[in-house]
Formats: structure tokens, sequence, C-alpha cells
């Protein structure tokens, strides 16, 4: 729904979530994600419970606390900006993230020969390529510039 940009449904299906009980397994993604989207709608009326809460995530995300949700983890590190977190800690939680990710190929690879007017094929993958995410539009003009 957030995705949708419907963000007070949102917040009304994360909160009727974390009604469950405490072992609602996928309750601090729940938590991370209401907080994140009370940020969206600027709702500030809890912002010290809410500052505490997302303090209390991440520091418990940086334990390894949450590992067995990965790569899900609840907060990761552009939520995390939007939260009142230190430098040291927003840090962490990118360092931390990046554990997760897939390790990059072989430094040093062996590259085809592509002979005189080779051409190379270059792919680029992520979610962020939706029609109208601000990644999307920055990388309009790297496109462009491809087959130049």
């Amino acid at each position: 729904l957030a995705e949708l940009q419907r963000l007070e449904a949102s917040a009304e299906r994360l909160m009727a979530a974390l009604a469950f009980p405490d072992h609602f397994a996928q309750r601090p993604i729940a938590a991370a994600n209401l907080l994140y989207t009370k940020r969206q709608l600027l709702r500030w009326s809890d912002w010290e419970q809410d500052a505490a809460e997302a303090s209390q995530l991440c520091k418990g995300q940086l334990k390894g606390s949450f590992n067995h949700l990965a790569p899900s983890l609840p907060v990761d590190p552009y939520m995390a900006l939007s939260f009142s977190l230190s430098p040291s800690l927003l840090l962490a939680i990118a360092s931390h993230a990046a554990s997760f990710l897939p390790r990059p190929a072989q430094v040093g690879a062996v590259l085809p020969d592509l002979g005189r007017g080779g051409r190379v094929e270059v792919g680029y993958m992520g979610s962020e390529f939706g029609k109208r995410h601000s990644i999307m539009l920055l990388m309009r003009g790297v496109f462009a510039a491809h087959d130049r």
C-alpha cells in the first residue's frame, strides 16, 4: 500500500499487524515500516516515543536480533535517514545492511576479446526503476548516454 502512495491505509494495516501478539515473526519489520510511514504522513505527535523505538529497533538489528529476517531487515539505510539517529548509528546500519548483500564478482576477471568495434552489453537491475522513482529520473541521462 505504501508503494501505491496509500499511506493512510498502509499505516492502518501496520497498526493492525502490530496488534497481534509479540511472537508475530514480522513484528520488527511492521514496526519499522509504521515509523517510516508516520514520517511520510508528517505525524509528529509521538516524535519522542517514535525516535526511541526507532533507535531500539536499529540497535537490536545491529546486535543481530533480526538476522533471521535477512535480507529483509527491519530498518534499511534509507529508512534510517528519516529517523533522528546519530551519524555513527546511521553508518553502522548501512554497514550492517551491506553485510547481507551478495559479494561482487572476482576482481580482475578476464573479459572476452571484443575485437575491433566490439560491443559490451550493460544491464541494470533494481527496484528503484519505477516510472516515478527519483532514481529512475536521475538515471535517464545515464541511459541516454549509452550507445554513443
